[in-house]
């Protein structure tokens, strides 16, 4: 039989619970140097406590004397307390006054100077192709063809232009008569410069050249070949049943095709911008310098590792709210108002004060 009861035990356990500033110096300390970058316009954009000292006032802060005023607390104010917090703007100053090392990289200009560097140059796609054509042996009046061919080439790398209009355009600016089937000659030496493909009328022509041109050991190409090329109205609705019909071939030939036509580029012009967005400098989070040693000796140094700080703007918090803090010291009266300024002004000084701090832990770190 079944007996129903109620125990009381007792169980003893250590635990330890991060408070919100130390989850936000941990998340801080993660993030890499572009990703910092981010999160302090982010925060910059969400505090209006804080804010970016400019270069001048970096310069001038340096040289001035840290100022003496306190805030009072709340109790002195004649308001009742928000917390136990004592805030003062001496401390605020103390803690996000610009010192040169923590908010700024160093300046080197040995080893700095590859930032002046410009950016190295990328051959474009048309000028690219223009160096293969000048390779193929062109006549003038072929390469004249080839010119308005590469010139009315699209963003994805068809020419879908009319042969008559390129024509029409040389026979009026140059005064020679060519013909509609010299254009589609020329255009089909193009189309099998690198990358193959470019100067295509259309997909299917695009396809089946770089099939046509693709290595034999490449599984399914025949079918492939034949089905761009015969089927091509079957293959764009994906008729399967009317492809194996007509291809005579089984599904596992007709699945090797389509896997070889994945294999080819539909946008065989796409491919330079895609290279240009990619070509960019490696922002480093850290630098390391070897440095001599002061006896003179190369055999004598250290290694320097300085954090990447070049683009990390410096902080403080904003003198305009020191102002509005003052303001309200100076009235008497007791509001609700009062009492919300109050308090929305010191829940923002904290908040920019403990993130001012989880940088400077981080760069220390």
């Amino acid at each position: 039989m079944l007996k129903n009861a109620q125990y009381l035990s007792q169980k003893q356990s250590l635990q330890q619970k991060l408070s919100p500033q130390q989850l936000q110096y941990i998340k801080l300390l993660q993030l890499p140097t572009l990703a910092l970058e981010q999160r302090i316009k982010e925060e910059l954009e969400l505090n209006p406590v804080l804010e970016e000292i400019q270069e001048m006032e970096m310069r001038e802060e340096r040289v001035e004397e840290p100022k003496e005023e306190v805030i009072e607390h709340e109790d002195d104010l004649g308001i009742d307390a928000i917390d136990e917090h004592e805030a003062t703007w001496d401390e605020f100053d103390d803690n996000t006054e610009f010192d040169g090392e923590i908010y700024a990289a160093q300046s080197n200009s040995e080893q700095e100077e590859w930032r002046d560097l410009p950016n190295p140059y990328k051959v474009s796609l048309l000028e690219s192709l223009e160096n293969q054509v000048s390779l193929l042996g062109l006549s003038d009046e072929e390469q004249l063809i080839a010119d308005q061919i590469l010139g009315s080439l699209d963003e994805d790398g068809y020419f879908r232009r009319e042969p008559e209009a390129v024509v029409d355009n040389i026979a009026f600016n140059h005064g020679i008569l060519m013909d509609e089937k010299d254009v589609e000659q020329i255009r089909k030496r193009i189309q099998l410069l690198d990358p193959i493909g470019i100067a295509s009328k259309n997909l299917q022509d695009c396809l089946l050249i770089q099939l046509e041109n693709a290595p034999n050991t490449l599984q399914g190409r025949n079918v492939a070949v034949n089905m761009i090329q015969n089927e091509w109205d079957a293959f764009e609705k994906k008729h399967f049943p009317r492809l194996l019909q007509r291809l005579n071939v089984s599904e596992r030939h007709l699945k090797e095709a389509f896997e070889a036509i994945t294999h080819m580029d539909p946008r065989p012009g796409a491919v330079s911008s895609s290279l240009e967005e990619s070509s960019h400098y490696i922002d480093p989070d850290f630098e390391v310098y070897w440095e001599q040693s002061d006896l003179g000796d190369e055999q004598t140094g250290f290694f320097n590792i300085k954090l990447n700080q070049r683009n990390a703007p410096s902080l403080r918090i904003s003198p305009h709210y020191k102002e509005m803090w003052e303001d309200i010291k100076r009235k008497k009266e007791k509001s609700t108002s009062k009492r919300e300024t109050q308090t929305f002004i010191k829940d923002k000084i904290d908040s920019a004060q403990w993130f001012i701090e989880s940088i400077r832990q981080r760069q220390n770190t």
